[in-house]
């Protein structure tokens, strides 16, 4: 039995890899409805996770704008969408390539010695 199971569903957000029992309070990510732990985060392509950190900025930045009403209001609808498409496809390439890390067996950093660095 998967240690997922005794996570009250309620308060508490299960990593997207099936085989991993990592979760996350939902009270940090009140918005989301999957998330992917650090461990599994971090078998990620890089280029991958710069792309996820690159439309975040630009999300920080469309929400900025919105609230300095810098934009006209019909480019900011389009601005948005294509923003949230972009952000839709980078998710699910993650979630491909961690669930096929996944199956590999490869965790965290892909064999890389545990404890402290030297």
């Amino acid at each position: 039995m998967s240690l997922t199971a005794f996570h009250d569903r309620s308060t508490r957000i299960s990593c997207i890899i099936p085989q991993c029992p990592r979760s996350a309070l939902r009270s940090l990510f009140p918005n989301a409805d999957e998330i992917i732990c650090g461990r599994c985060w971090r078998t990620v392509d890089l280029s991958l996770r710069e792309r996820y950190a690159q439309l975040k900025k630009r999300e920080k930045r469309l929400e900025r704008l919105e609230q300095l009403k810098a934009l006209q209001h019909r480019h900011f609808g389009v601005s948005w969408s294509l923003l949230r498409e972009q952000q839709r496809k980078n998710w699910a390439t993650i979630e491909a390539d961690a669930y096929a890390k996944a199956a590999l067996g490869l965790e965290g950093t892909a064999g890389a010695p545990r404890g402290k660095r030297t």
